[in-house]
């Protein structure tokens, strides 16, 4: 469970083949799974601390841009042209000014196909 690259599937049937005992298989998942797990988790928090920096309008602003991204519509409407986000982000650090970005360019990108 630790070796990276490899599919969760493909690592989950690995061990049936070999025929390894069950025991041996749950610990060394509960083993293997933490690592990941704590990175996972501390990127998230890291993420939280940052989005929690911004204004409340920006916070706004990004929670309809990942609504509208994860709808999986067939035509998505961006909810704001990119120079309201831009004007909106003007005061912004320079992650939350990333992130917005690049979630608004997927976006935008995701919905090019309509125009």
């Amino acid at each position: 469970r630790m070796v990276g690259g490899i599919p969760w599937i493909l690592q989950s049937l690995l061990p049936t083949l070999f025929n390894v005992k069950i025991k041996n298989y749950f610990f060394a998942t509960l083993i293997g799974i933490i690592p990941g797990t704590f990175l996972i988790v501390s990127i998230g928090s890291g993420l939280e601390k940052i989005i929690d920096s911004a204004s409340t309008n920006t916070k706004n602003m990004i929670i309809q841009l990942c609504e509208a991204l994860s709808k999986r519509e067939e035509f998505q409407k961006v909810p704001f042209s990119e120079s309201d986000l831009m004007s909106n982000l003007d005061p912004e650090n320079e992650l939350i000014t990333k992130l917005a970005k690049q979630i608004f360019y997927r976006l935008d990108h995701s919905t090019s196909h309509i125009e």
